[in-house]
């Protein structure tokens, strides 16, 4: 064979192994393919076990074959190896350019692959911006290598900035990662990952022949042919490996699909907890708070449509008055909110004031990082108010805090807004240690109200009741609660009274998510939603309440519900089958409690406890009631005890602040839940 320079100047001719002292065997086999062994090339010596490597005009040879045929080559330590195929005779004309031995690069070919998959696969189309995507590359050196791969490098150009046709997608931070077995592969292998210019790179190290290594890093999908509906277009990838020992090979091409049907849409709930420190974490539509104490407010924003939402701002309209809308007190709005922050979930307490991304109302949000929401993604924003100590016994008799919220923002299709529901804040003087409340409630467990004016009932119609006990005390109490009909039932007999009592369905309802059932069905958790009063009905005699009143005797139904915890409370419902006719029957919720004087140890850690809360030294007496009003029946009484006239007394609650007869103008309005417990009524955003 002939050997040409780099510039194709003849350096030897029909040159032979053994013209420079090296050894040279030659086998052919019965084809006549013969292999040549222990080949040095010119200029190569290993004296002094140093290897002198030719002078750089011979870092590029090329090699003319004196018969047809391939030349693959491989490394002895600066030598080669070469197998001839000759199929016939005469000068092979056209140079095969191997790479001479360097410090930089073995004259042996190493041979890389690189094999690449996607998760999601081609075979799922993907449906919403901003969904993710991951890529995993196998590399593997070939077991046929007779050197190590030096400087191995994984680069792979984000799609829609290479040379393939592509929509374009977003590199994720900090996905791009290596397998975990870089120890076993020898100190000269790493991972060292980056990512510019739209490029993602992984540095590797050695490759020994045999070695397999495995990268991976995330996109999500750009938004983009917004203008198109469905935005269809594809996802083309794919990567490149390559060493200092070896010429860059691509992987195999993925795709991902994309159909995203273009929409817009935001929603909004707002909800509120009892505390700062909220350990329940559960939020409900209505609370109940003593003057000087804090309510957190909490804004679940939801990307209710297909295009990411920028420029989000959320604004506030806080009245004290009997309604929403009407202030009784001008002072206490809005700008009384303070603390304002984002962060959290579902099921997480609210992040203190300082340890999240602040904001504020009216402005985007995002002060210091831009937020953007993508489709499907919520955002959970905070607030805090302190309810104004200044306020009068007669101020939260007859008034309560309402607050309702609205979001605005910005998407590439135009502009998006929504307003949550009313929250109420019932404030409460504190009389008593702990807060009972009563109320009838649609089929789906909201819009309470404490009596339903119906006119005659024609056929047998299902009523549904909700109550719930809280402890707003500062020490935890042993609380056992009775339910029972009001002895005074006008245009009921007591017999028929005792008959739709004990027909009753009750469960404690204590879940924080899923729809509120109807009809009422027990499931199968423990003080969840499982049956609740199971112990059945009897006579239950009752000395006075806290105020003086209501000893008599009931046909009443029981439960003791143990301690429950300060800024805690249980919840109930039950559903009454109402027979046709014209009456008044009113449903009495009771609450008898005793403080546990526990150590300070047994108390809840986080809780806010304020001076305008006591802590309870005697046994609460307390209840509140609901009922029907039909028609303008005849009193046909029954039974023994005292009656509860509605007429001229309010019900005990309303002596607390949290259980107010509430005028016609605000019946209907979502008043969901009172309090903190992680049992309370249908504690969750519907």
């Amino acid at each position: 064979m002939d050997i040409y320079d780099k510039d194709n100047n003849l350096v030897f001719a029909d040159y032979q192994p053994s013209d420079q002292g090296s050894p040279i065997s030659a086998v052919a086999d019965e084809f006549g393919n013969a292999t040549f062994t222990g080949v040095l090339w010119p200029g190569y010596s290993s004296s002094g076990g140093t290897t002198t490597y030719p002078t750089p005009n011979l870092t590029t040879i090329y090699v003319v074959l004196h018969a047809v045929g391939g030349a693959p080559t491989l490394s002895l330590g600066g030598g080669m190896q070469m197998s001839l195929v000759p199929v016939g005779s005469g000068h092979y004309s056209d140079p095969i350019q191997l790479d001479y031995p360097t410090e930089d690069r073995s004259c042996t070919p190493v041979v890389l692959d690189i094999a690449k998959v996607n998760d999601p696969t081609s075979s799922t189309t993907i449906t919403k911006f901003g969904a993710e995507i991951t890529y995993t590359m196998t590399v593997t050196a070939s077991e046929d290598n007779f050197v190590t791969a030096r400087a191995v490098t994984v680069n792979d150009v984000l799609p829609g900035y290479g040379t393939d046709t592509s929509g374009t997608v977003s590199y994720v931070p900090g996905s791009a990662t290596c397998d975990a077995n870089i120890a076993d592969l020898g100190a000269d292998s790493f991972c060292d990952t980056s990512f510019a210019s739209n490029k993602v790179t992984w540095e590797l190290g050695a490759m020994r022949p045999g070695d397999t290594r495995q990268v991976s890093f995330t996109v999500t999908v750009d938004t983009q042919n917004v203008d198109s509906n469905p935005a269809a277009f594809t996802i083309v990838n794919k990567a490149t490996v390559e060493s200092a020992d070896s010429d860059p090979v691509d992987s195999n091409k993925v795709e991902n699909p994309v159909s995203v049907p273009i929409s817009t849409g935001i929603s909004i709930s707002k909800k509120a907890s009892v505390s700062v420190a909220n350990p329940s974490k559960k939020w409900f539509s209505t609370v109940v708070r003593a003057r000087g104490q804090v309510v957190t407010y909490r804004y679940k924003v939801t990307n209710t449509g297909t295009l990411p939402i920028n420029q989000i701002k959320l604004t506030d309209d806080l009245n004290f008055g009997p309604t929403y809308g009407t202030s009784a007190l001008n002072s206490l709005d809005e700008n009384d909110l303070f603390n304002c922050r984002v962060g959290g979930d579902d099921t997480s307490s609210a992040p203190d004031y300082g340890a999240t991304q602040t904001f504020t109302l009216g402005q985007n949000i995002g002060n210091t990082t831009p937020v953007t929401l993508n489709a499907g993604e919520s955002l959970w924003l905070y607030c805090d108010l302190v309810v104004p100590a200044s306020l009068t016994d007669q101020q939260i008799e007859s008034n309560a805090i309402f607050d309702e919220a609205a979001v605005s923002g910005s998407t590439l299709k135009g502009a998006v807004n929504a307003q949550s529901f009313v929250v109420t804040v019932q404030v409460t003087p504190v009389e008593s240690a702990i807060v009972p409340f009563k109320a009838i409630t649609d089929e789906d467990g909201y819009n309470y109200r404490k009596f339903d004016d119906l006119g005659r009932l024609e056929v047998t119609t299902p009523k549904t009741y909700r109550m719930f006990v809280d402890n707003v005390s500062t020490v935890p109490q042993h609380v056992v609660v009775y339910d029972y009909f009001d002895n005074t039932s006008k245009g009921l007999s007591k017999t028929a009274r005792d008959a739709i009592f004990n027909s009753m369905v009750c469960i404690n309802y204590n879940q924080g998510a899923g729809a509120f059932p109807d009809p009422l069905t027990p499931g199968s958790t423990p003080g969840v939603n499982d049956a609740a009063f199971t112990g059945g009905s009897q006579d239950t005699t009752f000395a006075a309440d806290i105020q003086g009143k209501h000893a008599g005797t009931w046909l009443a139904r029981t439960q003791d519900l143990g301690i429950i915890q300060p800024e805690d409370g249980w919840n109930f419902a039950c559903q009454a089958q109402l027979p046709p006719g014209e009456y008044e029957l009113t449903n009495i919720f009771r609450v008898i409690s005793t403080p546990v004087l526990a150590p300070d140890s047994a108390r809840k850690s986080g809780r806010i406890s304020m001076a305008s809360v006591p802590a309870a030294t005697g046994n609460q007496d307390v209840q509140s009631s609901a009922g029907v009003r039909l028609g303008t029946p005849v009193n046909e009484g029954g039974g023994t005890g005292g009656a509860v006239d509605e007429q001229t007394a309010a019900s005990p609650l309303a002596r607390t602040g949290a259980d107010m007869v509430l005028p016609a103008a605000i019946l209907g309005m979502l008043l969901v839940g009172l309090g903190v417990s992680t049992r309370r009524l249908a504690r969750v955003v519907r």
